[in-house]
């Protein structure tokens, strides 16, 4: 009984996961490694089903291999013991066929959060095929090194909140001199990937950073954000300054990965500003 309360709880918890998106740090977004196969749970008196990657089944539903490796890349739980996360994805699965059954899938609140998470994750799946096809070349890394050598000195660590217009960046500074909170407003506003994590940046330098957005950090005071909205290609910016640093530049194997992750998150925010320019967007208030 142990185990199956276990089970049950898991599940519930994993219930509340199903409705959240999955995870993309803006800076780096490649496919997570899936885990290792499990055995299935009677390997001996399902042979055929277990060949065929089924590990168990559920009034007829089949319990798969990869959705227990899904299910288990996503469970935020310390427990690694494959069976009981098999027992757990087994009682999710007896969850959701009651909810079924009892009509719970046709709710509207139901029906709202399923489409949001489908937008979600075609979303996430959309910026995963991107990442997988636009590389940053060995060419591109080495002249954004040598650029950063070039200017070694000083580093800055800002968030910013992208907006289409002056008069939406200049409203949100309004916001902010009444006292409200930058980072809540950039998941709020933000048109800009890094907006669901607050519009953090991390630490840059001169060369990394289009030229408008970098001069107007530079000429900012630490903790201070901008007074006025910053023009540049991608739109209007509000730039808070978190910190300040002096740099040493180290060598280029020990940085170029950090290298490659800011620049293909540029490109997303070039990839993502592209396709909103074409879209057909009304802001109904």
């Amino acid at each position: 009984m142990n185990y199956l309360r276990t089970a049950i709880v898991g599940a519930s918890t994993l219930l509340l996961l199903a409705c959240e998106p999955a995870p993309e740090s803006a800076t780096s977004t490649a496919v997570a490694e899936q885990p290792a196969a499990v055995e299935p749970m009677s390997q001996e008196s399902n042979d055929g089903a277990a060949m065929s990657g089924v590990l168990a089944m559920v009034n007829g539903v089949p319990v798969t291999e990869k959705a227990l490796q899904r299910f288990t890349a996503q469970q935020k739980s310390k427990v690694t013991d494959p069976q009981i996360l098999l027992n757990q994805l087994v009682a999710l699965e007896i969850l959701s066929q009651e909810a079924v059954t009892n009509g719970l899938d046709q709710h509207t609140d139901v029906k709202d959060a399923l489409e949001f998470q489908k937008r979600a994750v075609l979303a996430s799946m959309m910026m995963r095929t991107y990442m997988s096809t636009e590389k940053v070349s060995e060419e591109e890394v080495r002249a954004a090194y040598d650029a950063k050598a070039a200017t070694a000195g000083q580093e800055y660590n800002a968030r910013h909140i992208l907006l289409e217009t002056e008069v939406q960046a200049t409203e949100v500074i309004g916001l902010l001199d009444s006292g409200s909170d930058f980072s809540e407003l950039a998941k709020e506003k933000s048109t800009g990937p890094s907006g669901a994590a607050g519009g953090t940046l991390g630490w840059f330098a001169n060369g990394q950073m289009v030229a408008p957005f970098y001069e107007a950090t530079k000429a900012m005071e630490k903790g201070s954000y901008s007074k006025t909205p910053v023009n540049t290609e991608f739109g209007w910016h509000v730039i808070m300054l978190d910190d300040v640093r002096d740099t040493t530049l180290p060598e280029f194997d020990q940085v170029k990965a950090r290298l490659v992750d800011s620049m293909m998150q540029m490109k997303m925010e070039q990839y993502v500003q592209a396709m909103r320019a074409t879209a057909e967007v009304e802001f109904t208030q």
